[in-house]
């Protein structure tokens, strides 16, 4: 477990962020407007979640995404790369300040939440 982590960070370091493909692993919805919200799960214990699910508890936050955020995750389609997306986004949202680190940082944090992951690491 601590070699893989090892593995994926020092890959990860290596690697020009707009050439990795993210890859979705948790749920979502998305309303009438377009706009997505995640299902996060509240425990990763497998145990406890199938305690909980007995007695119908809720197992997932909701987090909604505004406009920009929606529209970054449904372009996670595990066939798009981080710089693919960065360019259709500018064409949505030409005014949007330093869009590429703003991107490039909302993906990072997804990826440390576990929400996502990269195509190149599944290899």
């Amino acid at each position: 477990m601590l070699f893989d982590t090892l593995r994926r960070r020092q890959f990860l370091q290596n690697t020009n962020a707009g050439t990795l493909t993210p890859v979705t692993l948790i749920k979502h919805t998305t309303d009438e407007k377009g706009m997505v919200t995640l299902l996060v799960p509240k425990f990763n214990n497998q145990r406890i979640t199938k305690a909980l699910e007995k007695n119908n508890k809720h197992l997932r936050m909701h987090l909604e995404l505004d406009e920009m955020g929606s529209f970054v995750w449904k372009h996670i389609d595990n066939q798009t790369n981080v710089h693919n997306i960065i360019i259709h986004f500018k064409k949505i949202f030409p005014d949007t300040n330093q869009a590429e680190q703003r991107i490039i940082t909302f993906i990072t944090k997804m990826y440390h939440e576990k929400w996502i992951t990269f195509k190149e690491l599944m290899k």
